[in-house]
């Protein structure tokens, strides 16, 4: 070998032959393969801790997992809905028992709801409430625009128009101007057709009789007239004995009833010509004209043109009652009289005038 290679082997650091004893037995050392052989053990042990884990996956499998969750989550619903269920119907049979009625009347006798209400008013100071609204700024300006509002004006006025319309209607019929008015005007209605009806009449009895009067001036009443007048006089007659008779027959009923028999028919006529003896007469005597001669505008007069006494007036109705029971023969001489008298006017010296 060269003296150069030589040189340059000299030179280089030399290898060492065998292990030094002084070796890892540095303090740094050791910490570190102290370090490391904690930390091999520690991963070995999560291994092995770990291990029943992986086993049951293994075994168990992706879709056996999910199969098991699907299986609880519809057990779990099927309790939610049974205990829904279950809710449901305590509190459908609760408030289908006594205990709302209960309640109700129970908060009814005990006056909460008044309790409440008046604790409520107490508390709160309705004036001081009602001026702070109204001294709001807020209220203020809507009460203003409300009022500018063209057509709360108009809904305003309405309701007082309507309102005083209402009250006015009132007091006018209430008024007893207005039922004066009313009946001044029904009687007025009634007086017409009655006049209407009485000239009818007037204008038949002239055409069955155109004698003039012997008497100047005076009218005597035709045949249509009185017989009108005397059929109005009949009804009123027999109603007022059939109105006390049926009172008597109703209480009659009441108390059992009785049988007819002919001294009731006596009683009844006899009851009827007392009164109708007591309605000509009176009227008469009294008046010189009954109702249905009022209607028909006549009077009867003596020959002093006076209402004739009480007994000219019961002779006259004995000459009526002859005129009738004759098939109202009596009535024969009116057409042809000057004074157009019947029989009963004859007989009693009577006269029957008619109103201008």
């Amino acid at each position: 070998m060269p003296d150069s290679d030589q040189k340059a082997e000299g030179t280089s650091a030399p290898l060492p032959t065998r292990r030094d004893p002084q070796a890892g037995r540095r303090p740094e050392d050791v910490a570190v393969g102290v370090f490391m052989f904690g930390a091999r053990l520690g991963v070995q042990a999560g291994r092995v801790a770990i291990l029943p884990l992986r086993a049951a996956g293994r075994l168990a499998g992706p879709s056996r997992v999910d199969q098991a969750a699907r299986i609880l989550g519809a057990d779990g619903r099927a309790a939610s809905a049974q205990g829904r269920a279950l809710v449901e119907s305590a509190v459908d049979r609760t408030l289908a028992g006594p205990l709302p009625d209960q309640v109700a009347q129970k908060l009814v006798e005990h006056h909460v709801v008044e309790r409440i209400v008046a604790d409520v008013m107490r508390q709160i100071d309705l004036d001081a409430l009602v001026t702070q609204i109204l001294e709001d700024e807020r209220t203020k300006e809507q009460l203003e625009k409300a009022l500018a509002n063209p057509a709360l004006e108009k809904a305003a006025v309405s309701a007082i128009e309507s309102k005083l319309t209402g009250e006015l209607t009132e007091r006018l019929l209430a008024s007893p101007q207005v039922h004066a008015a009313i009946a001044r005007q029904t009687t007025s209605m009634a007086g017409q057709i009655i006049g209407l009806i009485r000239d009818r009449l007037r204008q038949v009895d002239e055409m069955l009789f155109r004698r003039p009067s012997p008497d100047p001036g005076v009218h005597y009443g035709g045949i249509a007239t009185r017989a009108v007048a005397l059929t109005v006089d009949a009804l009123l007659a027999h109603l007022a004995v059939l109105v006390p008779a049926a009172v008597v027959a109703i209480l009659a009923s009441l108390a059992g009833g009785f049988r007819s028999s002919w001294w009731i028919d006596t009683i009844l006529g006899l009851a009827w010509i007392i009164v109708g003896s007591t309605y000509f007469i009176f009227f008469w005597s009294v008046l010189g004209q009954t109702p249905g001669m009022i209607l028909m505008g006549l009077h009867v007069v003596d020959p002093r043109g006076s209402p004739p006494s009480f007994v000219r007036s019961a002779v006259r109705l004995v000459g009526l009652v002859v005129s009738v029971a004759i098939v109202f023969m009596g009535f024969l001489p009116v057409p042809f009289d000057g004074r157009r008298r019947g029989l009963a006017d004859f007989v009693a010296g009577t006269r029957v005038r008619a109103d201008q």
